[in-house]
């Protein structure tokens, strides 16, 4: 389980997220939806713990990272996955070497054992047989997938992905969808996703919450969420121009 008890970050005087509390139980998918600028973002970067907040708890596995030395966060973040937004792959390895990076660095294993686990990750994503490609020869939506199978090479008890079907079309960003409701429960993983796609959002989520201004204005289950009528959730929903949500708030 993960939880954030009055989690506040200020950067340069400005206080970006504002006594921040959620619950995020074990296997579901929970997903921060806001606007551009909102601090989605930096709420991410600070659970998985690159950043620190200036007050407030962050627990993973019951244990409050915000206290952590680096050896015991670099314990934490070795049950954790991550999907970036533009894949991070290495330009210079092949997709076998992306893969195997995490694994060479964090175990023992033999490299059959680690060629094993290669294919039958890439096999989950779909992209059988590309071992010895450069990501450069792959497309987008390629891309995202194999990094998505090294995102869970080492099996991680925690995912968390950025922005997951940014810059893919609606079928890839469909495969995408897909694949993390298949992964959480094919490994049990619990997750969090960091989006502003409505649609991406409602198809993967067991849970949503809306993060505006710093702040989380409203959160719930998939079927509260359908049927709320907070002006806030249902302006970004409709992508009215005209409501409660600062349009020149969402250009800085």
């Amino acid at each position: 389980m993960i939880s954030l008890n009055s989690v506040n970050v200020i950067l340069s005087s400005k206080e970006i997220l504002k006594d921040i509390t959620m619950e995020v139980k074990e296997g579901e998918v929970f997903s921060i939806l806001g606007p551009s600028g909102c601090g989605k973002s930096v709420l991410l970067q600070n659970i998985i713990g690159l950043m620190k907040p200036n007050k407030g708890e962050i627990i993973i596995d019951n244990i409050d990272i915000t206290k952590c030395n680096k050896k015991e966060l670099n314990q934490i973040r070795k049950k954790c996955g991550f999907l970036f937004q533009h894949s991070a792959l290495f330009d210079s390895m092949t997709i076998e070497e992306n893969l195997a990076f995490p694994v060479l660095q964090h175990t023992n294993l033999s490299y059959d054992i680690i060629k094993e686990k290669i294919n039958e990750k890439l096999k989950i994503v779909g992209l059988n047989g590309i071992n010895d490609k450069k990501p450069s020869e792959l497309s987008g939506g390629m891309q995202k997938r194999a990094a998505l199978a090294r995102s869970i090479i080492l099996e991680p008890k925690y995912m968390f992905y950025d922005e997951p079907t940014t810059g893919l079309d609606p079928i890839m960003s469909n495969v995408i969808n897909d694949l993390i409701i298949d992964l959480n429960k094919r490994l049990n993983i619990t997750s969090i996703v960091v989006t502003h796609d409505m649609k991406s959002a409602f198809k993967v989520s067991d849970r949503l919450g809306l993060l505006y201004n710093g702040e989380i204005i409203v959160q719930g289950d998939k079927e509260y969420m359908k049927k709320i009528d907070d002006p806030y959730f249902l302006q970004f929903i409709e992508g009215e121009t005209n409501g409660p949500i600062d349009l020149n708030f969402i250009k800085r």
